[in-house]
């Protein structure tokens, strides 16, 4: 599966992006938003990449975004999946701060919605956003995320965001 946008491509994650997803998953700055609070270990990386490949079996799906150049700038999470609501959460990490505000956040997300509307795959799609993050906050209500509620994650404020397909 290989998904296009203008600006990106969105692939499934490989064993070859082991050393990538060792980086942005023990990355400090980015455990506030993640599902977990510490560093993973190489087995747990391995065990992330051979399960985050089928959404309908594992629950999961992650895409590493990719830019023009093919460079591997950041990934998509689908995950959380209910094959009954045909519902899943949604994250996005642009990973290094001089590819952000660049419309590559904005394009995968696109790109990612249109694939799904085609697919019906899934019909619901959540995101939880704290509140002092304004740019994701403008991201998802520019792709037409509606605000739904304030819930806590890890303690802080946090939008909650669906989008219907």
């Amino acid at each position: 599966m290989l998904i296009h946008g203008e600006k990106t491509s969105l692939r499934p994650v490989d064993a070859n992006d082991q050393e990538l997803m060792m980086h942005w998953e023990n990355n400090p700055e980015f455990w506030e938003v993640s599902e977990h609070d510490g560093p993973l270990s190489v087995d747990m990386i391995r065990d992330f990449i051979r399960n985050s490949e089928d959404l309908k079996l594992n629950g999961q799906l992650r895409l590493i975004i990719q830019n023009e150049a093919q460079e591997a700038i950041g990934a998509l999470d689908l995950f959380d999946y209910d094959g009954y609501l045909k519902s899943a959460g949604l994250g996005i990490l642009i990973a290094e701060k001089t590819n952000r505000n660049r419309g590559y956040a904005k394009d995968a997300l696109k790109a990612v919605l249109e694939y799904q509307k085609a697919k019906r795959e899934i019909l619901l799609i959540r995101s939880l956003i704290h509140t002092n993050n304004a740019a994701s906050i403008s991201l998802f209500t520019a792709a037409g995320f509606k605000k739904t509620g304030i819930k806590y994650f890890k303690g802080k404020e946090a939008v909650q965001f669906i989008y219907e397909l």
